[in-house]
Formats: C-alpha cells, structure tokens, sequence
C-alpha cells in the first residue's frame, strides 16, 4: 500500500483525495471517504508504515465481512468506531495530546 499527500494506493486501487472529495455523500461511498480521510489523518500521519497497512486492512475485512452497513451517516460512525479502537490499541489515548511526539 502506498499513502501519500495527494492519493493513497490499496495494492492496485489508487484514489485522489480530489476526486473522492468530489464523491457524492451517498452510502455507497462512505467506505472510500472515510478512508481517505483518515489517510490524511495526522494520527495516520504518524503511524509506522505497518501500522498503517493494518489499518487499512481492518477496514477492508470489515467492509468484507458485511459489517460497515446502512446509511452514509451509518456507515460512517461505524468506522469512526474501528478507527477509534484502532487507536486504544496503538497507545493514543495515553497520551492523545502529544501522541508519539511533535
């Protein structure tokens, strides 16, 4: 997987932020919004490469089990909620304010 500034590459799926952006928000595109959000994160920005790949990953199997459902609005707390617990597990909250530094 590939994160950069300007779009991130799942391993043969590429989407630019700009063109996401441009996505209705309809349900069926809460998944890559959202995604795309948190990949420009300044949380995501300063997880390791792995820990970002995983992340992703928890996403997608996720999204693969038929877990992120209903309305966007939905959808959305949804991840809101892996991504959170994602955190937990990384150590954010011990320190939230200066996570892993300046």
């Amino acid at each position: 997987m590939i994160f950069t500034n300007d779009f991130i590459d799942l391993g043969g799926t590429a989407y630019a932020f700009s063109a996401v952006n441009k996505l209705p928000r309809e349900k069926e595109n809460a998944f890559i919004k959202a995604i795309c959000m948190y990949a420009r994160s300044w949380t995501f920005a300063r997880m390791t490469q792995e820990e970002k790949e995983n992340c992703i990953k928890s996403f997608l199997w996720a999204e693969e089990q038929g877990m992120i459902t209903g309305t966007f609005d939905h959808r959305w707390k949804i991840m809101q909620a892996i991504y959170n617990a994602y955190l937990t597990a990384l150590g954010y909250y011990d320190n939230a304010i200066d996570w892993r530094g300046k």
